[in-house]
């Protein structure tokens, strides 16, 4: 194992996760399942706790700034809702909200801005910060699994 192949693995799984591990067992062969599980769900852990428990300041400043830009206009700036922000915000509210915003949309979204939406949402309960931190373990190591065996079966194929 090699530092660039920490490094790039790292900072992979912070801005990409579920690429990451594609890219470690593509570019550097010789790496175990339990190395790139290591490698990957360290990055993604890193940026999740990260934006989790620095969101609140990120929230508090961004309103800090449009109460000032209101302030400074005279007018108050109308919120624009866009498609996304009515998805999430559908997604919030339904009946299994909770459990698909802090498994899939942290996924999907990105780990960093995932672990802000969480914090935002559910930053109160604890149980949210749990099912992020098992989500990210369990998804890293099916990840590096399965993408070993899928190179080695496209390697014996070749």
């Amino acid at each position: 194992m090699t530092w660039d192949a920490i490094s790039s693995g790292f900072f992979l799984g912070i801005v990409k996760f579920l690429f990451a591990a594609s890219f470690l067992e593509g570019f550097y062969p010789s790496l175990s399942v339990f190395q790139v599980f290591i490698i990957t769900a360290s990055g993604a852990l890193f940026a999740f706790n990260l934006t989790f428990w620095l969101s609140e300041y990120f929230l508090i400043r961004s309103k800090r700034k449009r109460l000032a830009a209101s302030q400074k206009s005279g007018k108050k700036k109308k919120r624009v809702f866009s498609r996304t922000n009515k998805t999430i915000v559908k997604i919030k509210m339904s009946r299994f909200g909770f459990y698909i915003m802090t498994t899939i949309g942290l996924l999907l979204m990105s780990i960093p801005l995932g672990g802000i939406i969480v914090a935002k949402f559910y930053g109160g309960q604890w149980k949210a910060y749990l099912i992020s931190t098992f989500t990210i373990l369990i998804t890293a190591f099916i990840l590096a699994y399965f993408n070993e065996q899928i190179f080695t079966f496209v390697k014996s194929i070749l």
